[in-house]
């Protein structure tokens, strides 16, 4: 049987983020025109330009997640892929692996939590949760296939 078969791999987007990143980005070309046609007033331009970059950066780091189980690790990646969290699986406790639907005001993103909680969060999804064999802090996932990526983990871990 082919393992790599039995690998998990899941692109998700917050589609109300991605519709408000195509409209800062939409809003930034129109900067940078208003600033080429009315060169006394381009220090406004380029600030409304600096501040409609920054926020669309901020959108699309928020509005992407790609989750990935292969053989040895779990690997999770907002946006750019910039950051990439890996979670080796011999470390990961597989009798802690559960479904949780989480609140609202858990919020999106990758961030700390309260109680020793990590959230790698897109959307109003449900989550795998699961402890590593060496500490207390407890680890959210947020998929859209839920069932097959806990079901990809626990095949990986027994």
């Amino acid at each position: 049987m082919n393992e790599q078969a039995n690998n998990y791999s899941e692109t998700q987007y917050n589609y109300t983020f991605v519709f408000l990143y195509v409209i800062f980005i939409a809003l930034t070309g129109m900067a940078i025109f208003v600033a080429m046609l009315n060169r006394e007033n381009s220090g406004l331009a380029i600030m409304l330009l600096a501040t409609l970059l920054l926020l669309s950066f901020f959108m699309y780091m928020v509005g992407k997640m790609k989750v990935e189980v292969t053989e040895k690790e779990l690997l999770i990646s907002m946006g750019f892929n910039f950051n990439t969290n890996e979670f080796l699986l011999h470390q990961i406790d597989a009798k802690s692996l559960q479904i949780e639907k989480l609140p609202w005001w858990f919020g999106f993103g990758n961030k700390q939590g309260s109680g020793n909680r990590t959230l790698f969060r897109i959307g109003f999804r449900p989550c795998i949760s699961f402890q590593l064999k060496h500490n207390n802090e407890r680890y959210y996932v947020s998929s859209s296939k839920t069932e097959a990526l806990l079901s990809s983990l626990q095949k990986k871990l027994n």
